[in-house]
């Protein structure tokens, strides 16, 4: 909602509750002339900006209760009833933050130091987990004294803090910030940035006006993987889901698959050889980044060899045809024959399903090899050796 149309919602939403509507339009003015994002401010009276500005920061806003005393406190739908009453009530800077972003209301607070002019710190939700009811905030400080890292203060540099905060229970689960050096940031004042965004990677180009702030996201837990079936041809692959895990990537060689399972099968592959294969987590970029890459290397099954067909003649009549059968071969799915009379004339048949062929146009009083071979369509399984047997015909 751009700030034309919030602003007259809330004063209309607020008025004759306390805070008044005037005092809300004041809370959220936005930035200046080149933001539409409104904003509360809250002002430190030490000569820095503590880290728990947002925990310890209450401002009087409003909720509406319905005639019937619901209290169900809706205050961001559609325009106000006059059937509504509205009711003061003092609340932490940050639980107003999330409960904005919950509504998918864009507010943040600026936090400004008494001590110095130019010390200013941004607050604003980033993401939320519904499940958890935990909410990532991030705090842009610019020009922030008595904040020093490894020799360098804060003060003529930009710090990120990064805070996981429970909404339920009202406490942060976790935290991180870092002080970020470039040649511009000791030149970098809050009055020269009209816009400021947080990237998880490298910035997408510069903007003039824009500060980019890339956070280093903590990456995800590197899954335990394991080989759980494994043949000529194929291995598949298993591990346990990542917490945070949007989907995985795995790998055979420079070959990268996407799967949002947790097991993969890797086909083609050639027996009795050497395989690594890999699987990563794949975050949202925004909580986490991607974990490391795990292996397992794995050797594949030998190559299994049909066995060659036991051929016997049952019948040599040249005019009736000859007869011939084997007996079925385990693993088998057709076979192959040729006939030939001691030259390289032989010709080859091939797809039979039987295990009983008749042989038609041979010569009489002549003498011929038959040959048989069993044959499969499997990769990891070879055809057996030709079987030879000689006949001569009546």
């Amino acid at each position: 909602m751009q700030r034309n149309t919030l602003i007259p919602y809330l004063t209309a939403l607020f008025s004759g509750g306390t805070p008044s509507g005037a005092d809300f339009k004041q809370l959220i003015e936005g930035l200046g002339s080149q933001s539409d994002r409104p904003h509360i401010v809250c002002v430190s009276d030490f000569d820095n900006i503590p880290d728990n500005q947002l925990l310890v920061t209450t401002y009087a806003t409003a909720s509406t209760t319905m005639p019937n005393g619901c209290g169900c406190g809706c205050s961001s739908l559609p325009a106000p009833s006059s059937s509504k009453s509205v009711i003061a009530k003092s609340e932490k800077v940050i639980n107003i933050l999330c409960d904005y972003f919950k509504e998918g209301w864009a507010i943040e607070c600026v936090g400004k130091c008494t001590g110095s002019l130019c010390a200013r710190a941004y607050y604003y939700v980033v993401s939320m987990d519904a499940t958890t009811n935990t909410y990532e905030v991030v705090s842009l400080q610019f020009n922030n004294p008595k904040h020093d890292k490894n020799g360098y203060s804060s003060a003529s540099c930009v710090r990120v803090l990064r805070m996981m905060y429970n909404r339920r229970n009202g406490c942060v689960t976790e935290s991180d910030s870092r002080l970020l050096l470039s040649d511009a940031t000791p030149v970098v004042r809050s009055n020269d940035v009209r816009s400021i965004k947080v990237v998880y990677n490298e910035p997408p180009m510069v903007e003039d006006g824009v500060l980019y702030i890339q956070v280093k996201l903590a990456p995800l837990m590197s899954p335990e993987v394991s080989i759980t079936a494994l043949t000529q041809s194929t291995a598949t692959i298993s591990w346990d889901a990542v917490t945070g895990a949007k989907h995985y990537e795995v790998r055979n060689g420079d070959k990268v698959h996407t799967t949002t399972g947790t097991s993969y099968t890797f086909t083609g592959l050639q027996p009795d050889s050497m395989y690594t294969f890999g699987v990563r987590a794949i975050a949202d970029g925004q909580s986490y980044s991607n974990s490391s890459w795990a292996y397992v290397v794995t050797e594949t099954k030998n190559s299994v060899i049909l066995q060659t067909p036991a051929i016997r003649i049952t019948s040599t009549d040249a005019d009736r045809g000859v007869v011939a059968s084997w007996d079925e071969v385990t693993g088998a799915t057709s076979y192959s024959y040729r006939v030939g009379c001691g030259c390289d004339c032989a010709s080859l048949v091939t797809g039979v399903t039987t295990t009983s062929i008749t042989i038609f146009g041979l010569m009489p009083n002549q003498s011929y090899t038959l040959q048989v071979k069993a044959v499969s369509n499997e990769e990891a399984v070879l055809d057996s050796d030709w079987a030879a047997v000689g006949f001569t015909t009546k």
